[in-house]
C-alpha cells in the first residue's frame, strides 16, 4: 500500500449490474479516490471479472446480504444466520490488508441481520484509528432479532471502550427507528450514485410523452400498478396517443413475471419492455431519454426505506411520479417536481399520468429548478466528505409519522359499543396530526382504508383459534371448580389478558406493526403483556387507555377477582414504566383508584361528537320510523339505548317493570318507554317497546322524537357515552347517579339524578308534564355536552404523543356507521347493520 488511509467498501451483493450495488461503489470509490485515499471494493465472489474489473473490486464474499436457508424450522434458521454472520466477518477481516494506516475508513452498507454479527466481531478487531460505517437502510424488522440484539450489544459495549463506529442510514425516518432499536443514534448519509449530467430533454410537442421504470422488476415497486395503469388509460378515450413507456422487467420474480408475459400478450406499441438488466450507461441512456420517472413504489416497504432511482431522477431534473406519504414524498419536497399518488392505486397512477402530460411544462422546469440542489446534497463526494467529518449531533427528535392502534374487539368501524365509538372518535383526531393511523381490531374483518386510516384484523389461524377454544375451556373448567359454577363466566377477563401471551404468531405480528410505527394506542390493558415488551425493547413509546376498571366487571369471585386486578395493574405499571409510555383513564375516580395504586393516569373522559348529534334528518323523525318498520303509538317517548351488557340488561328490566306501571295507573295517558339496542330484544308490552337494533337513520330520529333519556344504570365503570350523547342531542336525561359517574352534574340542573327507582313512576310524569323545566334541564345539558365534544377532549391525546394541537376535519366516511348501543362490554353482536348517519 502507498501508505495513504484506506477506504475500503465491503458489500457481498455486488455481483452484477441489477440494483443499484455497483453504481453506489463506483460513486464512492471514485469520490474516495478523489479526495486522498486508497481504494478497496470487496464484493461477492461470484462477480464477473469484466464487472469486478469496472467496480475495482476484489471478490470476497461467499453469501450476499440476502442468502439463508431454504426451510427449516426457527432454530435452524437462526443457525442459518449465525454461520452467515461468522463467514461475513471472518471474510471481511480476512480480505483486509494486515495493517490499516491512520485515518483509514471501511464502509459496510445495505447489511441485514445475517452480517450485523460478523461486523461487531470486526468492529472489536479494528484499531481505534480506523473507523468503521455500517449502513442500514432496510426496514427496521430486518434487525429485530436476537443475532441484531446481540450485535447491537457488542457493539454498544466496543464504542464505549474506544472503537470508532459509526451507524448510519440514508433515511431520517429509518435512523430514527433503528436507533431505537440499535441503542446507538444513526446519522443520515448522501446516497452517492447520481448521473452524469444529463441535459433537459426536449419539448414534448411534436412527440410522445415518455415515462420510464428503472431498476429491476418487483411488486414493491408497482410495477403490477404500472401494467394496469396502462391499460386503464388504453381503454379511455384516446387511449395511449401522445404517451410512450418504457418499463425496466428484467429479473423479477415468478409471479411478476407471469404478470409481465400475460401483459405482452396484450402489449399496445406504446409500451417497450426491456427483459435484461442494462449496464451503467445503457442506463443513463434510458433516464436521459425520459420525459418522467414513474415510482409508485409500496408505502409499506417505502415509507422509510430509501431508492436510489428517485435521487437519479431528482439529480437529472426529471420530474416523478411517486407514492404519497413515505421518503420519496419527503425528498420531492426538498428537490424537483412531480406529482404523489396513493398507495395501490392504478386508477391514481392513470390520472396522475394525464396530469403530468398536461402540466409537463411546469413539472419540467421545476424539476430542472431542484437539480442543483439535489446534486448538491447527494453525490459520491457529499458521502466521503461526510464520513470524512465528525459524526453529527444525533437526530432531534420529532413527532410521530405512523401510528399504530390496538384494538381487542372486532367492532372497530361498527362503533357498536362505548370502546369503539371512543376509540374512533380518538383515531379521527390523531390522524388529522399523522401520516398514517393504522388500526389492528380482532376479528378476520377485511382491511378497509378511508384517507389516512388502514383498520386491519388479526385473521387469525385456525390452529390458533383451536388453541383458544380448547384454552378457554380449560379456563372455565378451573374457575368453576376454584370459584363455582355460578362464577365461573367471570373468568373471562383474565382470560382476554392471558391468552395472547403464548401466542408466537400475535406476538410476530406485533413486532412488524410496532417496529414500523413511531408509537403505539393500546386500548385496554388485554394485549399488554407481548405489546409493552416489544415497545420496551424497540423503544417505541405507548399510550395505554383503561376504558374503565376491569377488576370491577368481576363481583363474585374474590380470586377471580385478584387475579383479573393483578394483571390490570402489571400491564398499568409497565406502561407507565415504559420510555415515552403513559396511561389514560377516563374518569377522575378510575384515576384515584389506579393512583392508590401507584399509578398516575391522566384522565380523557368519554367523547361525543356534538355536531353528528344534531344534524338535521332528511325527513320528519316519525316519517323516517315508519319507513323503517318502527310504528309507534302517539304517546310521549322516553328513550333508553343499550348494547348486550349486564348492567344494561338489569336497566332494561327496571323500565319494563316502570312501563307497566305508568301504563296501569295513567292508561293511554302513560308515557312510551322505548328501548333501541341489543340490550332487548323486539318487544312489546304496556307502556314498554323494545326495537332490537336498528338503523343509525333510526337512532338519530328515536333521539330527536323522544321526550327525555332514561339511563337507570345499577352499576358500571368508566363513564356512560349514552348519558353523553343524550345530552348531545338535546335530551333531558332521568337517571340513577351511576348514569352520570364522571360527569359534573348537579340534580336538576343538567340532569334529574334519583337512584331509587321507586320514586320514578312520580318523577317521570311530573317531567313530562313541565315543558319549561325539560328544557331548561336539556338546554344545560347540551352546554355540558359541548365540552365534552371530541375535538377539544381527544386533544389530549396529542400533547401525549407530542403531536400539534389543532382542531381536526370533521370524521372521515369510514368512521362513520354508528350502532345504537353504548357501553363498554365485550361487543357480541352489531346492534346496528348499515346505516351512514354518525350518532356520536
Amino acid at each position: 500500500m502507498s501508505g495513504r488511509p484506506l477506504f475500503c467498501i465491503a458489500d457481498p451483493s455486488l455481483r452484477d449490474f441489477v440494483g443499484h450495488h455497483f453504481s453506489y461503489d463506483h460513486a464512492v470509490a471514485e469520490a474516495a479516490r478523489a479526495a486522498g485515499f486508497e481504494t478497496l471494493v470487496l464484493g461477492h465472489r461470484a462477480l464477473p471479472e469484466a464487472v469486478a474489473r469496472q467496480a475495482g473490486a476484489v471478490p470476497a464474499f461467499t453469501d450476499d446480504i440476502w442468502a439463508q436457508r431454504a426451510g427449516g424450522g426457527p432454530l435452524r434458521r437462526r443457525q442459518d444466520a449465525l454461520m452467515r454472520n461468522r463467514r461475513f466477518g471472518a471474510e471481511f477481516q480476512a480480505a483486509l490488508p494486515a495493517r490499516l494506516p491512520p485515518g483509514s475508513i471501511l464502509l459496510a452498507h445495505m447489511l441485514t441481520h445475517r452480517q450485523l454479527l460478523g461486523l461487531a466481531r470486526v468492529t472489536e478487531a479494528l484499531p481505534q484509528d480506523v473507523t468503521l460505517v455500517a449502513l442500514l437502510r432496510y426496514q427496521p424488522e430486518m434487525y429485530d432479532d436476537g443475532l441484531s440484539a446481540r450485535a447491537f450489544a457488542r457493539m454498544r459495549r466496543a464504542v464505549a471502550a474506544g472503537a470508532k463506529l459509526r451507524l448510519a442510514s440514508d433515511s431520517a425516518r429509518l435512523a430514527r427507528r433503528i436507533g431505537r432499536l440499535a441503542g446507538l443514534p444513526l446519522e443520515v448519509l448522501p446516497i452517492p450514485h447520481i448521473p452524469a449530467d444529463i441535459p433537459p430533454p426536449p419539448p414534448p410537442q411534436g412527440r410522445p410523452f415518455h415515462l420510464v421504470t428503472l431498476g429491476n422488476a418487483r411488486d414493491e415497486k408497482g410495477f403490477l400498478e404500472i401494467l394496469q395503469a396502462i391499460r386503464l388509460l388504453r381503454a379511455e378515450p384516446g387511449g395511449l396517443d401522445g404517451l410512450r413507456f418504457t418499463l425496466q422487467a428484467n429479473d423479477a420474480a415468478p409471479a411478476i413475471a407471469t404478470a409481465i408475459d400475460d401483459f405482452a400478450l396484450e402489449m399496445p406499441p406504446q409500451v417497450t419492455l426491456l427483459r435484461r438488466a442494462l449496464s451503467p450507461a445503457a442506463y443513463d441512456t434510458l433516464l436521459a431519454e425520459s420525459d418522467l420517472v414513474l415510482l409508485p413504489y409500496w408505502r409499506d416497504i417505502y415509507e422509510a426505506r430509501t431508492s436510489g432511482v428517485l435521487p437519479e431522477a431528482l439529480c437529472a431534473g426529471r420530474p416523478v411520479i411517486c407514492t404519497a406519504g413515505t421518503w420519496m414524498a419527503d425528498e420531492l419536497a426538498f428537490h424537483g417536481a412531480g406529482l404523489l399518488v396513493a398507495d395501490h392505486d392504478p386508477a391514481g397512477l392513470a390520472r396522475a399520468i394525464r396530469q403530468a402530460r398536461a402540466a409537463w411544462p411546469q413539472l419540467a422546469a421545476g424539476a430542472m429548478a431542484g437539480r442543483a440542489g439535489c446534486r448538491a446534497r447527494h453525490g459520491g463526494p457529499a458521502l466521503v466528505r461526510a464520513l470524512m467529518e465528525p459524526p453529527p449531533p444525533p437526530l432531534p427528535a420529532e413527532p410521530p409519522r405512523r401510528v399504530q392502534l390496538l384494538y381487542p374487539w372486532p367492532d372497530f368501524l361498527e362503533r357498536s359499543a362505548g370502546a369503539s365509538l371512543r376509540s374512533n372518535l380518538m383515531a379521527a383526531v390523531v390522524a388529522s396530526q399523522v401520516e398514517e393511523l393504522r388500526v389492528m381490531q380482532d376479528g378476520a374483518a377485511s382491511p378497509r382504508r378511508q384517507g389516512n386510516i388502514l383498520v386491519e384484523s388479526l385473521q387469525e389461524r385456525r390452529l390458533i383459534q383451536l388453541t383458544k377454544r380448547l384454552g378457554w375451556g380449560a379456563m372455565l373448567l378451573l374457575a368453576g371448580l376454584l370459584g363455582g359454577p355460578s362464577h365461573r363466566r367471570e373468568a373471562l377477563f383474565p382470560w382476554l389478558h392471558l391468552q395472547r401471551l403464548v401466542d408466537p404468531f400475535f406476538r410476530r405480528r406485533m413486532e412488524r406493526l410496532i417496529a414500523g410505527s413511531d408509537a403505539v394506542l393500546l386500548e385496554y390493558g388485554f394485549w399488554a403483556g407481548p405489546v409493552l415488551r416489544i415497545c420496551r425493547r424497540l423503544g417505541v413509546p405507548c399510550v395505554l387507555t383503561a376504558h374503565d376498571v376491569i377488576a370491577d366487571r368481576v363481583p363474585g369471585s374474590a380470586l377471580l377477582r385478584r387475579l383479573t386486578g393483578w394483571l390490570e395493574m402489571r400491564a398499568l405499571r409497565r406502561a407507565q414504566a415504559l420510555r415515552g409510555g403513559a396511561v389514560v383513564a377516563v374518569t377522575p375516580d378510575d384515576a384515584a383508584r389506579f393512583a392508590s395504586q401507584g399509578v398516575q393516569a391522566l384522565v380523557i373522559p368519554n367523547p361525543v361528537d356534538l355536531q353528528a348529534m344534531s344534524r338535521q334528518l332528511p325527513a320528519p323523525a316519525r316519517v323516517l320510523l315508519e319507513r323503517l318498520g318502527h310504528e309507534l303509538p302517539d304517546q310521549p317517548i322516553a328513550l333508553f339505548v343499550g348494547s348486550y351488557h349486564p348492567p344494561n340488561l338489569v336497566a332494561v328490566a327496571r323500565l319494563r317493570s316502570l312501563g307497566a306501571a305508568l301504563a296501569a295507573r295513567l292508561g293511554p295517558q302513560a308515557p312510551l318507554i322505548v328501548v333501541a339496542g341489543s340490550a332487548a330484544p323486539a318487544e312489546e308490552a304496556p307502556g314498554f317497546r323494545a326495537l332490537g337494533r336498528v338503523h343509525a337513520v333510526a337512532l338519530a330520529a328515536l333521539y330527536q322524537e323522544a321526550r327525555l333519556a332514561l339511563v337507570p344504570l345499577p352499576d358500571g365503570t368508566g363513564s356512560s357515552l349514552k348519558t353523553l350523547e343524550a345530552m348531545a342531542a338535546g335530551l333531558p336525561v332521568l337517571g340513577t347517579s351511576v348514569a352520570f359517574r364522571g360527569l359534573a352534574v348537579a340534580d336538576g340542573v343538567q340532569a334529574v339524578v334519583a337512584d331509587d327507582l321507586a320514586t320514578w313512576e312520580a318523577i317521570l310524569p311530573a317531567l313530562l308534564a313541565d315543558p319549561a323545566r325539560l328544557a331548561r334541564i336539556a338546554s344545560a345539558g347540551r352546554a355540558l355536552a359541548a365540552s365534552y365534544d371530541y375535538r377539544r377532549v381527544m386533544a389530549g391525546y396529542l400533547r401525549l404523543l407530542g403531536l400539534p394541537d389543532n382542531p381536526p376535519p370533521p370524521l372521515p366516511a369510514l368512521l362513520g356507521a354508528a350502532p345504537a348501543s353504548r357501553g363498554s362490554a365485550p361487543p357480541r353482536l352489531p346492534v346496528f347493520s348499515g346505516g351512514n348517519l354518525p350518532t356520536g
